[in-house]
């Protein structure tokens, strides 16, 4: 309850001084994530909400990261995650961040891979992967590639296995 309270308290301090909003959001983000690990879904959702009812140049950040909680929320109760996560994406598309657009595209491709969706997981798991790989990050970019293969083996696509894999 006091990480809902110091929340709170950011959000009025931002209020007053809107241009040290970047600086404060970076938190209200730690603070959703940390209820998330503590098994605390009611107060993740909470600070999330408050995540995407952020103003701004970097609403659409914002936006997109309060909607990346609620989708782990949703998905880790056993609930379904694919309109948060969908709001996600079009969020970050929003925002103009192509980190934060792989990123969404990597973690709505989760979702409709856990829904067994495994068709349109792969679409969003490729361009992911290849998002990651034209910003040069090639762990990430990697790990997406990674769940596209699986999904290309468990499908019997071996011969796009063999023409994803790495080279």
């Amino acid at each position: 309850q006091g990480d809902l309270t110091g929340a709170a308290r950011l959000l009025r301090a931002a209020e007053r001084a809107p241009d040290a909003l970047t600086a404060f959001w970076p938190r209200l983000l730690g603070w959703a994530w940390l209820h998330v690990d503590r098994g605390e879904p009611s107060a993740a959702l909470a600070v999330a909400e408050q995540l995407r009812s952020l103003g701004g140049a970097d609403a659409a950040r914002w936006e997109c990261n309060g909607w990346t909680v609620a989708a782990e929320v949703l998905a880790s109760s056993g609930e379904d995650a694919l309109d948060a996560a969908r709001r996600a994406l079009a969020a970050a598309r929003r925002s103009g961040d192509r980190a934060l657009v792989a990123v969404a595209s990597g973690n709505l491709g989760m979702v409709l891979d856990n829904r067994g969706d495994w068709r349109q997981a792969a679409v969003l798991y490729r361009r992911a992967s290849n998002d990651r790989d034209r910003l040069g990050d090639v762990v990430r970019g990697a790990t997406a590639r990674y769940s596209l293969l699986t999904i290309m083996v468990a499908l019997g696509d071996l011969d796009a296995v063999i023409e994803t894999g790495p080279e």
